[in-house]
């Protein structure tokens, strides 16, 4: 497989370009910082070992990898590479890999340039399939991964040298989700091919047999309920693709998915401290005016990215208005109020959050810090403050509306940079002590703090199963009918 023409890139403050020699030096360093190479492969290369990397992308080998600079517009420095290696041009496959100094994580380089990379590879390289093969420890970049479209194929055990671990660990393989979730006569025209195998592709079996089969039962249902509108499968598949439209401003969006996606786009094009430009601040605008009166915002002087207030490790659109920031949220914009639950919720979290962040402070006094559950050691931006299960935080926030007679319908709040807070003081005042005499703290890497929380929460979701009412003789019996077994 020849790479016979490199990517390129659209990202606004980054571009593509080969690997130059001005690079080396800059690469190794920030390749030899613990928090790059603790998860990784690399084992503190020098600029001599980084050297085969020069003029890769000239290579016309078949199995020859591609690795190319991310470098800012302004002044090409250097801040990251990215590309492909384990080239097989027999299954006509790709294993994308990557770094980035520690000074530009959490902007979306990777996440955007990853996006325009295995695109690229798609419909222009030829690659059938890109997949990546990550540490299991790595949480920050399975997280990319994943917001990548790849999905988890399977743990590799014992298969990878960790640079700071010195030892075997093991790995998992993803690859993209898109190829693989579309139906099937889809995902196999969706595969890169020339015009030679189009009609071999459109005759094969398995194609030929998902298409006879639908049309077949639209066939049938069409002669059962002699009206299309009614037809079942016409049905199913209208409900398969329906999706409400909305409009901010002169743009037109599908779904308020990808409205928020444009939205979050935006958000990542920037550095904490900088405003927008006119184009993103009228799109910013006219979301405002989602939410506020047209009139109110005639008013705003800016609109700057910056660190949420609350949240230091969010970033957020913060808007001036007579000299004063205020944070905006798009998701609520865009997906509308917030229930009486999640209000209450809000503001419950708020009333403890200098709690939890003394805990943590105290937690990282003695370190090094390891995860509660999977024990890696964790710094302080990498970890969250958990409340260790059955007590967690919803459970708490719960017990207490049961146990104070809480009535969320006349529950007052003020609002200070979207900062839910109780105006009842002594509401406050009651749900700390009864978190101080609940909670049981620990602290945990976000990713196994995620992969927890789904199993913890208390709403009810599809895969719960309820249990039946208990009967007697035909009748239904009340919770205070029924005797404990355990009781005297």
């Amino acid at each position: 497989m020849h790479f016979h023409s490199l990517p390129s890139s659209t990202h606004p403050r980054f571009t593509l370009r080969p690997i130059s020699e001005d690079d080396l030096s800059p690469w190794a360093s920030y390749l030899n910082l613990l928090q790059v190479f603790e998860h990784t492969s690399w084992d503190h290369p020098t600029r001599a070992d980084l050297e085969i990397y020069l003029g890769n992308e000239t290579r016309r080998d078949a199995e020859s990898l591609l690795r190319l600079a991310i470098a800012t517009r302004g002044d090409n420095h250097l801040v990251g590479t990215i590309g492909f290696h384990t080239v097989s041009p027999v299954n006509r496959s790709a294993e994308l890999a990557y770094d980035l100094d520690p000074a530009f994580w959490r902007q979306g380089i990777i996440q955007a340039l990853g996006a325009e990379l295995v695109d690229w590879a798609h419909t222009v390289a030829g690659v059938r399939r890109v997949q990546a093969t990550v540490l299991e420890s790595n949480a920050r970049s399975i997280s990319t991964l994943e917001r990548l479209g790849f999905v988890r194929e399977g743990l590799l055990r014992g298969t990878a040298w960790s640079g700071a671990r010195r030892g075997i660990s093991s790995c998992m393989r993803m690859s993209p989700r898109a190829t693989g979730d579309l139906p099937g006569l889809m995902r196999d025209l969706r595969q890169p091919f020339s015009a030679g195998c189009l009609f071999g592709r459109l005759t094969s079996w398995p194609v030929l047999v998902r298409l006879a089969l639908f049309l077949f039962v639209i066939h049938v249902n069409r002669h059962l309920f002699r009206s299309c509108d009614s037809c079942p499968a016409v049905v199913i598949l209208q409900c398969m693709t329906k999706r409400t439209a909305i409009t901010i401003g002169a743009m037109t969006f599908a779904s308020r998915a990808a409205a928020a996606r444009f939205y979050r786009a935006i958000l990542g094009r920037y550095s904490p401290g900088d405003r927008l430009d006119e184009a993103d601040f009228l799109s910013v605008l006219s979301l405002c005016r989602l939410k506020w009166d047209r009139d109110s915002k005639a008013d705003i002087e800016a609109i700057i990215v910056d660190h949420h207030p609350a949240h230091h490790q969010t970033r957020c659109f913060q808007i001036q208005i007579g000299g004063e920031l205020f944070v905006f949220s798009y998701l609520l914009s865009i997906h509308g109020g917030l229930s009486d639950q999640v209000m209450f919720s809000r503001a419950c979290r708020f009333a403890v959050a200098s709690r939890l962040r003394d805990f943590k402070k105290e937690v990282f006094r003695n370190r090094p810090v390891r995860c509660a559950v999977t024990d890696e050691i964790i710094e302080w931006e990498d970890c969250q403050v958990d409340h260790k299960a059955p007590l967690t935080f919803s459970v708490i926030v719960k017990a207490f509306i049961v146990a104070h007679h809480v009535d969320l319908e006349r529950v007052e709040y003020k609002f200070d940079n979207l900062l839910d807070e109780f105006v009842d003081d002594d509401l406050s005042a009651r749900f700390r002590d009864f978190h101080e005499k609940m909670a049981v703290l620990r602290v945990l890497a976000k990713g196994a703090n995620a992969r927890l929380s789904a199993s913890a929460r208390v709403t009810p979701t599809r895969k719960d199963t309820a249990l039946a009412p208990v009967t007697m003789q035909g009748k239904l019996r009340s919770s205070s009918d029924v005797t404990d077994p355990d009781s005297s």
